[in-house]
């Protein structure tokens, strides 16, 4: 618990892009390294409210981080895997479909092999955990 009192001590410390008026070269690998850091930090704090069951929360960081970068797909995958512990199997599926469209769009690429792999995981745990439910 403590961990996840320093990560969210951490995320309100962010305010944006480090030096963002500067555009100077020197500048770019330090920015670079603390928005990776920030990223890692949200993404770890969604995985620890997911651990938790607290889904809302772990959706909550996890769009900041979609908000800052909308291309992790990273994050989308731990989207997945938060819905699919919700039991919400189109959810999966529409996050899926905007880490498609967003990929396409922003750089003209489709998900990793990793991500599609989660997809059908997922899928495959939300029609289990459903025939559970169900009896």
């Amino acid at each position: 618990m403590q961990k996840l009192t320093h990560y969210r001590e951490a995320v309100k410390l962010y305010k944006g892009l480090y030096l963002a008026e500067v555009n100077e070269t020197w500048v770019y690998s330090h920015r670079e390294h603390l928005r990776q850091n920030y990223l890692n930090i949200l993404l770890q704090v969604a995985e620890i409210y997911l651990q938790m069951s607290n889904y809302e929360l772990a959706l909550d960081y996890i769009q900041r981080a979609l908000d800052e970068d909308n291309c992790l797909e990273a994050a989308y995958r731990l989207s997945f895997r938060v819905y699919a512990a919700m039991g919400n199997r189109p959810a999966v599926v529409r996050q899926y479909q905007k880490c498609c469209e967003v990929l396409q769009r922003e750089i003209n690429a489709t998900p990793s092999p990793q991500t599609q792999a989660l997809l059908s995981g997922t899928a495959q745990i939300t029609v289990n955990l459903a025939k559970f439910v169900m009896g």
